[in-house]
């Protein structure tokens, strides 16, 4: 779904959002006639864009005033996106579910950064209890490589972007431009540990992204 639209007062704006689905197949299963196929690791089911431009409606007659606070626009690209599905390891291959993994809440209440006195992990990302491992290395799991209901965690962020043309001379002019990426300094948590045989890091989360970063820029342009 796109809607590209100009509005007034200087306002431009173009808006996607895509729901999806990808399917794979995983040609490597010796169990299943129909490969495996389920949902692929670079799936995401829905994924929004924004884009804008606006032009600062600021109307200085004085001259001197309006070369310096007059002119000035903005422009900003947001995403949102869910996240993509994950795979749970094992020694043995991959292991059984026995329930749904998925668990509710706000991310930042499922980080794993708590534990009790034993060193257990209290608030997990996902249900570390859903899984069974195999018995042994010979034994064929029938779980797909990619579990559609246990998917990492979305992306979002916000870059904004402020800039202004200087007229020198009638082929010269000063081109100045402030950029942010991630202006919100919103956390993009990474994907949690899936490897059962790391009990420490197992549905635990161990770093993000998405830190705020801002620089500027000037050029002369004849």
């Amino acid at each position: 779904m796109k809607l590209d639209k100009r509005l007034s007062h200087g306002v431009n704006l173009l808006w996607t959002y895509t729901f999806s689905k990808l399917m794979d197949n995983n040609t490597t299963s010796i169990v299943n006639p129909r490969h495996y196929r389920a949902v692929s690791s670079f799936d995401q089911k829905h994924v929004m864009r924004l884009a804008f431009t606006y032009q600062l409606p600021f109307r200085i007659h004085n001259m001197a005033l309006r070369q310096i606070a007059g002119g000035w626009a903005i422009s900003g690209f947001g995403t949102l996106a869910s996240g993509v599905p994950l795979s749970v390891s094992q020694t043995n291959g991959r292991p059984i579910r026995l329930v749904s993994p998925k668990l509710e809440g706000s991310i930042s209440s499922r980080l794993g950064d708590k534990r009790d006195a034993s060193g257990k992990v209290l608030n997990p990302y996902f249900n570390t209890n859903a899984f069974l491992a195999l018995p042994d290395q010979y034994t064929i799991s029938p779980e797909p490589p990619a579990l559609d209901d246990l998917r990492q965690p979305g992306q979002r962020s916000l870059n904004l972007a402020v800039f202004k043309s200087f007229p020198i001379r009638e082929r010269f002019k000063v081109e100045v431009r402030m950029e942010s990426t991630s202006v919100t300094n919103t956390p993009n948590f990474d994907a949690p540990g899936t490897n059962m045989n790391q009990a420490a890091t197992f549905g635990v989360i161990t770093s993000a992204g998405g830190s705020r970063a801002i620089q500027g820029s000037a050029r002369l342009v004849f």
